[in-house]
């Protein structure tokens, strides 16, 4: 309809959309839609199969259109307050996620060796198709062998991506469902024993494919839905007998399909010695194999912004979050965001360069942390920051990640006490604001100024939000402590969107899982609701400006099942 092709008459297949039959479409255009169509209905077919999703079959969504439509036939027609409702709360912002894995662009360029990583015996088990591989050398790579192997991987990836959306999909449907009951027991409204009416899953799959996956979501679910999603794309290439050999640890280590004779003489003569000892373990661990990683950007905006918009600013996250994910030795999964409302912005380059200097993001995605390591870590830092001085803090500009951050921001709500507290306490909004605005009026006269006046500028306003911080410190024990253990101001951004985006009962699950308090997701709902209301009004006291939270709990899929 909006290209510059002919129309074209309909395709006349008796399931071609009503839509489309009624729409002047180019022939490219219908064959695209029909196909989409197509591909949806398969796909929908195939979550309906999952089995923590049978009994929420009914509230999955194939389509943005289709998901306004569902999630308004469940929105009362008055609020509790007996006011209209007019617009359904739960969109007034929604995120375009994109995500892409890492490696696979050069796998496929040279496909003979991602073959040669994996162990033959392997190969030869997983691939049944290429029968003449048996013979080859290790040199050789037959063009049967390679061309089985393509069709392979890329078979497994598509399963690979599919999963991981459902294993975060089921995940929002969780999400949203403790949010249901949260504001219905908020109201006074009794509690549905089987499943609380959410509508549908606020999630829509737009493309998945290959090591691709585009995602629109409601912006409350997008974050613990992109974490998710890469934690679950993980586990299913460490698990898979072949996607595992072509991982960062994989091409780390010696290629897999090395002959039997070379390893043996390797460890013979590793046991010379007990340092080269463990260097063959870490080889022999190494050709275990390990997951496959992936890159993320997330590009939250308002209802009705311009897709296109959403979608070049998602991929240019990626290409930021991907540089560090790919850093030689430290490969890992990493994802990055952005808040947008102003749709004049057409650059996403300009956009992201513009606050560049006061982020720390992307931010690394990694399973499991060491709690008690992430403390240490911060309390280095923070030494690390008072022995350099206000302007230089080297030790901070790293990429924190995901479940440290959480954690920042856990304390930042005044959701947990920080060390030495005997009780939560929140950052002062007011403050916040404050060393935000510096920060963003020095990037702006950064960028506007020479490099001489830039450096001057620099360091005038370093010292500003220093005296800021300083004075924050000075003006209590208690949120002097909650500084130390936050870390910085350059973190301050951060922790302030964060705080606003992530759903409160979501970073007290995550203090749950970490605190090994364990229980059925169904035992932890009422006791999580009662303590986010009790930490809440802790935080608050004393402290009116204390940022809110808003939102569900995120619970395992172990609990769950």
């Amino acid at each position: 309809r909006d290209s510059a092709l002919p129309a074209s008459s309909r395709l006349g297949v008796c399931d071609e959309a009503k839509d489309d039959k009624e729409t002047a479409l180019s022939l490219s255009s219908r064959v695209c839609r029909y196909r989409a169509n197509d591909a949806r209905n398969q796909f929908m077919s195939f979550a309906r199969e999952h089995p923590d999703l049978l009994e929420r079959k009914d509230l999955l969504v194939r389509d943005p259109t289709m998901l306004e439509k569902m999630l308004e036939q469940s929105i009362s027609s008055e609020t509790a307050d007996g006011r209209d409702r007019i617009e359904d709360e739960r969109l007034s912002k929604v995120a375009v996620i994109h995500i892409d894995g890492n490696g696979v662009g050069g796998i496929m360029r040279d496909l003979v060796s991602a073959l040669k990583r994996i162990p033959r015996p392997d190969f030869e088990e997983e691939v049944r198709g290429a029968k003449d591989y048996s013979t080859a050398t290790e040199e050789d790579a037959p063009s049967d062998a390679v061309r089985c192997f393509l069709l392979e991987i890329n078979r497994r990836l598509k399963d690979a991506m599919q999963k991981s959306f459902l294993t975060a999909w089921l995940e929002v449907a969780f999400l949203a469902e403790k949010e249901s009951e949260k504001e219905a027991k908020a109201h006074g409204k009794a509690k549905n024993e089987k499943r609380p009416d959410i509508g549908a899953i606020p999630v829509v799959p737009v493309i998945l494919g290959g090591d691709d996956a585009t995602v629109i979501t409601d912006a409350t679910y997008a974050l613990p839905f992109t974490e998710k999603f890469l934690t679950a794309f993980e586990e299913e290439t460490g698990k898979d007998a072949l996607l595992k050999y072509l991982g960062p640890k994989s091409r780390q280590g010696i290629g897999g399909c090395a002959k039997s004779g070379s390893e043996d003489e390797n460890a013979e003569s590793a046991g010379e010695n007990s340092e080269r000892d463990s260097k063959n373990a870490e080889s022999a661990s190494e050709k275990q194999g390990g997951p496959m990683t992936a890159a993320a950007g997330v590009a939250i905006v308002p209802r009705k912004f311009p897709f296109h918009i959403a979608y070049d600013l998602a991929e240019r996250l990626i290409k930021s979050a991907k540089a560090l994910g790919k850093e030689s030795e430290k490969e890992c999964s990493t994802l990055s965001f952005h808040v947008l409302f102003d749709s004049t912005v057409l650059d996403p380059d300009e956009l992201l360069r513009s606050y560049k200097s006061f982020t720390r993001r992307p931010f690394k995605v990694i399973a499991e942390l060491d709690t008690e390591g992430r403390a240490k870590k911060r309390q280095s830092d923070a030494s690390k920051e008072a022995a350099e001085g206000p302007h230089g803090r080297p030790a901070l500009r790293e990429h924190p990640a995901w479940k440290e951050m959480c954690e920042r921001t856990a304390l930042f709500k005044g959701l947990k006490p920080a060390g030495g507290n005997e009780e939560p306490l929140a950052f002062p909004k007011t403050r916040a604001a404050r060393i935000r605005k510096l920060q963003s009026d020095a990037a702006r006269e950064e960028i506007a100024s020479s490099a001489e006046q830039a450096q001057a500028k620099k360091q005038k306003s370093d010292e500003k939000i220093d005296a800021e911080w300083q004075a924050a410190k000075g003006s209590s024990g208690e949120l002097s402590n909650l500084l130390d253990a936050i870390g910085g101001p350059d973190l301050v951004f951060d922790l302030i969107e964060l705080a606003d985006l992530l759903p409160q009962s979501y970073l007290e699950e995550l203090e749950r899982k970490e605190t090994g308090q364990g229980g059925t997701a169904n035992q932890q709902n009422d006791e999580g609701q009662e303590g986010a209301v009790g930490k809440t009004d802790k935080a608050g006291k004393g402290n009116s400006d204390s940022t809110s939270g808003n939102g569900p709990a995120a619970a395992s899929q172990e609990a769950r099942k």
